[in-house]
């Protein structure tokens, strides 16, 4: 995971005053797995970082393109009109 988005996530959380177990109540995870993230030992799931990110008002897309992924509603959304899929390849070939 990139250590810039833990880096901001922790920043986050410091600066909310929030703990890792107040947080992870909120948020429905565990103490661990946040600490995990945190650290940059763990990626978090797309629910975990969507929750994260309304939690701390962070721009869900940006971190989550930064990781590498195409959220899994822009996936959907993309699977079910082609044509979408032929105008990206398209682009591509430029």
């Amino acid at each position: 995971m990139s250590k810039k988005i833990a880096q901001r996530l922790l920043q986050a959380r410091t600066k909310s005053g929030l703990s890792l177990r107040a947080l992870a109540l909120k948020v429905g995870s565990s103490k661990t797995q946040l600490q995990r993230v945190e650290m940059g030992l763990s990626q978090p799931s797309e629910r975990l970082l969507r929750a994260l990110c309304k939690e701390f008002d962070l721009d869900f897309d940006a971190l989550w393109q930064s990781l590498g992924r195409v959220p899994e509603d822009v996936t959907k959304f993309i699977v079910k009109n082609p044509k979408v899929l032929k105008l990206i390849r398209k682009e591509l070939e430029r």
